[in-house]
């Protein structure tokens, strides 16, 4: 049997210590980050806007049509609204076989997470162009709704009350 120089028991020892401490500074700071993020997903809650908004990270489409990217967003997951993050991934001409792998902030990869927060200020601008944009629909469905509601009660205040 040929002999690995390289193995020794205390070059393994020594080898896993590095790791362990190293381990212990990676889920220190990965705690950090997801306190200061969820600090911004309470406050965002706060404000129960209940409008999604999805903003690319990264991506990229093939000439057949196929594509992927990773997107930071805002979204209700899980019964819950929050700071989220997905991989959609399909085609231009299938769409409806489109992949969709969505995570809340804290169930990400620590990968997709650190990519995702350098995106939090574009998803903080695109929540706004939204709820601006739904706040003016909503007027507008709102005027059309009393019109409705008035030709109704135009209707029902001239014409004598039915009895059942």
């Amino acid at each position: 049997m040929e002999s690995n120089d390289s193995f020794s028991p205390e070059k393994v020892q020594a080898s896993y210590r590095e790791l362990s401490a190293a381990a212990a500074d990676l889920n220190q700071m990965s705690e950090q980050m997801s306190k200061t993020v969820s600090i911004l997903n309470d406050g965002l809650q706060k404000l129960n806007l209940g409008i999604s908004a999805w903003v690319k990270i990264s991506g990229n489409e093939l000439p057949d049509g196929t594509f992927w990217r990773r997107e930071i967003g805002y979204a209700k997951l899980h019964g819950s609204w929050g700071i989220a993050l997905r991989k959609v991934r399909g085609s231009r001409l299938v769409p409806t076989e489109e992949e969709d792998d969505k995570y809340t902030f804290d169930e990400a990869p620590r990968w997709q997470r650190i990519e995702g927060v350098a995106k939090i200020p574009d998803l903080l601008e695109k929540l706004t162009k939204q709820a601006n944009e739904i706040t003016k629909r909503i007027a507008e469905a709102t005027f059309r709704a009393k019109e409705i509601a008035a030709a109704i009660n135009q209707v029902t205040a001239s014409e004598p009350a039915t009895r059942k």
